[in-house]
């Protein structure tokens, strides 16, 4: 297992593209390796930014989209029955 990172960003600008670059840079790796990678999408504020900088990043990224499965999910729905067991 990987040891966690903490990484700290200026505002939230530079935050959602140091993700966007990360999820790319994983997805191209991914891809590589001959994977098909699977990207969970929820919502949220820092999510739809993060988005923007994918949709801005991602045609120079080498990305195979044709090759990516996307979820559709919600952080609430997912979350919230943890607290009921």
């Amino acid at each position: 297992m990987t040891a966690p990172e903490l990484d700290i960003s200026a505002d939230s600008a530079t935050l959602a593209t140091y993700v966007a670059q990360r999820l790319l840079t994983q997805l191209t790796e991914a891809q590589s390796d001959g994977r098909h990678p699977h990207v969970g999408l929820t919502g949220g504020t820092i999510a739809n930014v993060i988005y923007g900088e994918v949709a801005r990043l991602g045609p120079s990224s080498g990305v195979d989209w044709s090759n990516v499965v996307f979820w559709w999910g919600d952080d609430y729905f997912t979350a919230f029955p943890l607290y009921w067991r």
